[in-house]
């Protein structure tokens, strides 16, 4: 039996952290984020985005979009990641999503993220993504 074979619907994997929106070049918030990864949905990685001032706002996108962005840039479109190197040696993750004039843009541990997604590949490992998708059950959404 395989990693990917073992796994049940319910496994997932979260994390919360803190992540940093720049609202323009002098002008930064932090926020709360929640990653969430389940195995009933392989391909991909949910981000929910909170501030005290307004409902969160959810994103969800490729796995391996987040995991390439935390090597090089990444990404087309609406959802786009790449990795900063800090004067400390560190390295940050951007994620910018939305398309302008209406994008977001926040900065992240790039370590952490990296855990995290090694976790993600732990419950259902790269390449192996479409073994564990219930195509009937999503042929039947298409055609319901």
């Amino acid at each position: 039996m395989t990693g990917a074979q073992a796994c049940l619907p319910s496994d997932s994997a979260e994390m919360e952290m803190a992540v940093h929106q720049i609202l323009s070049p002098s002008t930064r918030v932090t926020i709360r984020a929640r990653f969430y990864y389940a195995s009933d949905d392989p391909f991909a990685v949910t981000v929910d985005l909170s501030t005290a001032e307004r409902d969160s706002v959810s994103w969800t996108f490729s796995r391996d979009l987040l995991d390439a962005g935390t090597r090089h840039r990444a990404g087309l479109g609406d959802v786009r990641v790449w990795p900063t190197p800090t004067l400390s040696g560190n390295r940050l993750l951007n994620l910018s999503v939305g398309t302008f004039p209406n994008s977001a843009h926040f900065f992240m541990d790039a370590e952490r993220m990296k855990k995290w997604l090694d976790r993600t590949y732990e419950i259902v490992p790269a390449g192996s993504e479409s073994g564990v998708v219930d195509w009937e059950a999503a042929i039947a959404f298409l055609l319901a």
